[in-house]
């Protein structure tokens, strides 16, 4: 988030200089009139006007299938959208409904469009990149459709096949023009051929579907690739950055090589969480803005939020902050584990990495709860590389749905053990560093010295621990006589590190590290 933060004056300038002599623009998409489009509409609309920079005032507009829902329209007007009724174009096919969007009459007004499906969010400016007078649009990641049927289909309709010079935007492998038309920019010269050659490339394909059985989603990118082809049009081929698609395919794996890609458009598709949030990825540069928009709708939504919340809150409060599963339910699963949610998240990632943690190390989030660390560590983190024990399934449930989501859960595979007695030894790994952030200050001296002699047991030698502690001048004593997810446990730096030395650690006291609630970091390595 900080590098995000520190880049956004920079660009910011930079695109306030290259939109200058760019044209009129129209921005826009095509939505189904049912509530899961007609929501990431209007998470699109609102992500233009919160973080599209210089392109935050450029004309926006819906075209809402059949008919548009009078609450919709209202909130959307609110954000400058211009609400548009159109025709479905095939019910069979809902796909080719964005075509809809070509066919309207006041398109010559503008130099440039640009049309994007209703799932995508616009989390820099995008027209900085979109200079130019042909067509641009971003490569699929990888193989849709087979090469054979390219050439069957071409041969079919009498057009010229171009030459494999193009890659794919993830496989690299070799491929036609053949683009994936989420993000699709066109100047106004192609208005009168380029897009009546399109629409008529989705019409034969509709009247022959069995030619692409079975692949009739990508109907309209394979009549675009007709299209260009046919015309001559000229196109210009887009980074991942204008249209990072961040859905998991069948057999996906995570691409190193993406993740240093800071997105100006994301293409999240049904990636949403149970809190009605963008669901995040495995990419941290990419989770960062989603982040960003998050943070922005809770932001805005708060005014409105339900009285229930404050209620339980004042609840929690008054029956003594109780621990399992009635104090989750009152606190909430991120008040419950100390809230300052994102910002202690990010102090943890950004510590351990200083310390050295790389993604294909393996970490241990001893007490990992409702994964306020752990969401970003597994963006982090290869795919199976993060270990997260709590005694608590109530947390990690909470953190799964609500946090991390089903699609990161799937392709990052984390693994889990919950037990109230350090059972490390179920976990399938070993792991090379280890963290305890904000554990042994809710435990315990003989649970502490339980958890470090069973983690020794567990771990190889030189694996790191970093341990945070409350610390307190040594005639400090704790009131409570067992441990409590809400009590606060106190010790002296002495104890701490006598806590390692006699369970086979080397303790080295780092103490301040930026900790909000000055919590002291020790490192203990495993002798």
């Amino acid at each position: 988030m900080a590098e995000i933060t520190g880049r956004v004056a920079e660009q910011t300038r930079a695109d306030l200089r290259a939109s200058d002599a760019n044209g009129r623009w129209l921005i826009g998409c095509v939505a189904d009139n049912n509530w899961r489009f007609l929501d990431q509409s209007l998470a699109l609309v609102r992500s233009l006007r919160w973080f599209g920079g210089a392109a935050a005032d450029t004309d926006f507009r819906v075209c809402v299938v059949d008919s548009a829902k009078p609450a919709y329209i209202r909130e959307m007007s609110r954000y400058g959208a211009d609400v548009r009724i159109v025709p479905t174009y095939n019910r069979d096919y809902p796909v080719t409904n964005k075509l809809r969007f070509l066919q309207q009459s006041d398109l010559s007004r503008y130099d440039h469009i640009l049309l994007v499906d209703c799932d995508t969010l616009i989390v820099q400016n995008p027209l900085t990149p979109l200079t130019s007078d042909r067509l641009q649009a971003k490569m699929v990641p990888r193989r849709s459709i087979p090469h054979e049927l390219f050439e069957k289909l071409f041969r079919l309709f009498d057009v010229p096949i171009p030459e494999r010079n193009y890659e794919y935007s993830v496989s690299k492998e070799l491929s036609i023009p053949y683009f994936n038309t989420g993000v699709v920019c066109l100047h106004r010269a192609q208005l009168p051929k380029l897009v009546p050659a399109w629409i008529n490339f989705v019409d034969k394909l509709i009247e022959r579907i069995e030619l692409i059985a079975e692949r009739e989603w990508f109907i309209e990118q394979v009549a675009l690739s007709l299209a260009l082809a046919e015309t001559g049009s000229e196109f210009d081929v887009l980074g991942n950055e204008m249209n990072f698609q961040i859905h998991v395919f069948p057999g996906e794996v995570y691409e190193p090589r993406l993740e240093g890609i800071d997105p100006r458009i994301i293409h999240y598709h049904r990636g949403v969480t149970a809190r009605d949030e963008i669901a995040r990825s495995a990419y941290p540069l990419v989770s960062a803005r989603i982040d960003m928009f998050n943070q922005r709708v809770r932001e805005e939504r708060a005014p409105a939020t339900s009285s229930l919340s404050p209620l339980k809150a004042r609840a929690f409060e008054a029956f003594g902050k109780p621990d399992g599963r009635v104090g989750i339910w009152l606190a909430g699963h991120r008040d419950f584990v100390g809230g300052r949610w994102l910002e202690v998240s990010r102090l943890q990632t950004d510590f351990m990495i200083k310390m050295g943690l790389k993604p294909e190390h393996v970490l241990l989030d001893v007490g990992c709860g409702s994964l306020r660390g752990g969401v970003e560590f597994i963006s982090y983190l290869h795919a199976q590389n993060y270990l997260g024990l709590d005694s608590s399934n109530r947390l990690i449930q909470a953190g799964i749905k609500e946090e991390l989501g089903r699609r990161l859960l799937k392709l990052k595979s984390p693994e889990f053990v919950v037990s109230s007695s350090f059972e490390f030894e179920k976990f399938s790994k070993k792991p090379d560093f280890a963290l305890a952030h904000s554990t042994f200050t809710h435990l315990t001296e003989s649970d502490i010295r339980l958890c470090l002699e069973k983690l020794r047991r567990f771990v190889n030698p030189g694996c790191r621990l970093y341990a945070t502690y409350f610390i307190a001048e040594p005639s400090h004593t704790n009131q409570s006589i067992r441990s409590h997810s809400q009590k606060t446990f106190r010790y002296s730096r002495a104890i701490v590190e006598d806590f390692g030395a006699k369970a086979g650690w080397t303790p080295t006291y780092i103490g301040e590290w930026g900790h909000p609630e000055n919590q002291m970091m020790v490192e203990y390595v495993a002798q």
